[in-house]
């Protein structure tokens, strides 16, 4: 039988001990920066809240640094990304505490996950121990394998258990090592530290780029190559070929493609076999929500804030978003095709994003993109035009400037009623402002540059002035 765990949450919607994973998941899932362990005993749980393992921890590494190295190695992995990772923290004799961290993607070592980054820390703590003149280190480790396939008392079958085997083997000359297992979570306060920097190495250690600042990660489920291959296709043709620099390549389980704009804008896209995950790296601008506005298209309406809320690091509730989405759009909520519904959703939740941004303009996107379909609806079912092909072979011939707005010709009234053509040009005349100088492509030899950069509360003004035109439609009709 399971024993039964005890939960202890430090940082959380609710702080404490909890005695179900479910009573713990309700109080840590959407909390950012949520912090919480599981313990078989209640006062392993208590320790933990109060901090008091760690004090008597810290002394006593202070005692055993003496006379050797000390190395806490941890490791880490994530199925999505598709990489393990260490984390090592040395104790000197001198009282230095130094950290380091690294991460791999090894086909033939992802099989053995988090295990194969603990292997990478133990071999590389023994690389700096001699690489800085030490004869003596003490390992310490949660995972009884780093001993046991070290000493031979484990017969290595996989690549890197053979060459982690091998090479401790070929350094026990030159080192002396002892082995000293330590009890995962337990509130060690090093093998904590170890632990954070193996996982905060899967994005940021040595083998990957780091993020730079002011990057976003997004990351969701379902979504299959050849439906994100459409979104890339568009995305490329919106832009143009010209305007796009594209590099593509295979990578563990999965494919990668960069995505790089004439104005720096840059986007890395990767797809996980597994799953069908896609990992998107980039700056909040153009490219990163096009692709965002597409690939949000594809997902279920209830997922949209949980993507978005670790993507923007936000805790927004399902139900605040389908609430408001419901009072900007009284007259719509339930008439939209589902398509247009999870874009506006997303608008919606959009006007949570607040504070100083890279630029605030892809923020308006979603809601000027439903505004360019919700026009085209309008002109089919007026009889305007037979279908939505006609726009893109023709453009939008059916209208001319009056002063500073745009209005139908009146020979292309097509059977709208006198309140439907006034709506038609209104909309019309808000999309040619704001989608055109949004996402256009300017000519850099023309003398003005027309392309509108948005901050975060201008943004927010357009996407409710879109949202309630979008519902004005259905109030017309």
């Amino acid at each position: 039988m399971a024993k039964k765990k005890v939960y202890a949450v430090k940082k959380g919607k609710q702080t404490g001990l909890f005695y179900s994973w479910n009573e713990c998941k309700e109080s840590v899932s959407g909390y950012p920066g949520a912090e919480y362990k599981g313990f078989e005993t209640e006062e392993e749980a208590k320790n933990y809240l109060e901090n008091r393992i760690q004090e008597i921890k810290k002394v006593d590494i202070e005692e055993n640094t003496t006379n050797q190295l000390v190395v806490y190695v941890d490791g880490s992995f994530d199925e999505k990304i598709g990489k393990y990772a260490f984390g090592c923290i040395i104790l000197t004799p001198r009282g230095e505490t130094i950290r380091e961290s690294g991460n791999g993607n090894e086909p033939d070592s992802l099989a053995i996950r988090n295990v194969a980054g603990e292997m990478l820390g133990a071999m590389y703590a023994v690389q700096w121990a001699i690489k800085n003149g030490y004869h003596n280190l003490e390992l310490r480790y949660d995972y009884e394998g780093i001993e046991k396939w070290a000493q031979g008392e484990w017969k290595a079958k996989n690549t890197l258990t053979q060459k982690y085997a091998n090479f401790m083997k070929s350094k026990s000359d030159i080192l002396k090592i002892s082995y000293q297992k330590v009890k995962a979570h337990s509130g060690d306060h090093y093998n904590e530290e170890a632990d954070k920097l193996a996982k905060a190495a899967l994005t940021e250690g040595n083998g990957i780029p780091k993020v730079k600042r002011g990057d976003f990660w997004f990351t969701v489920e379902g979504i299959a190559i050849e439906d994100l291959k459409a979104i890339i296709e568009i995305v490329i043709e919106e832009i143009g070929k010209d305007n796009i620099f594209i590099e593509e390549k295979d990578i563990a389980h999965g494919k990668s493609v960069c995505l790089k704009c004439k104005n720096k804008d840059k986007v890395v896209v990767r797809h996980y076999g597994k799953n069908n995950t896609v990992v998107m790296q980039g700056k909040p601008k153009l490219l990163f929500s096009k692709i965002i506005g597409y690939v949000t298209e594809l997902i279920d309406v209830e997922e949209i804030p949980k993507i978005f809320n670790s993507t923007y690091n936000l805790n927004i509730d399902k139900d605040e978003v389908r609430s408001e989405f419901q009072f900007y759009m009284p007259n719509s909520y339930d008439k939209l095709s589902p398509k247009m519904a999870r874009s506006l959703h997303q608008a919606v939740y959009n006007l949570k994003i607040k504070g100083d941004m890279f630029e605030g303009t892809y923020l308006a996107q979603p809601a000027v993109r439903v505004i360019e379909a919700q026009l085209k609806i309008a002109l089919i079912e007026c009889d305007i035009i037979p279908n939505a092909r006609y726009i893109k072979d023709k453009t939008f011939d059916m209208f001319e400037k009056d002063g500073t707005k745009y209005k139908l010709k009146p020979d292309r009234y097509g059977n709208a009623k006198q309140d439907q053509v006034k709506y038609i040009g209104n909309i019309y005349t808000f999309y040619h402002n704001n989608r055109h100088a949004l996402e256009h492509w300017d000519d850099p030899t023309s003398p003005l540059d027309t392309t509108k950069i948005l901050d975060v509360q201008e943004a927010h003004d357009l996407i409710k002035r879109a949202l309630k035109l979008i519902d004005k439609y259905y109030e017309v009709i």
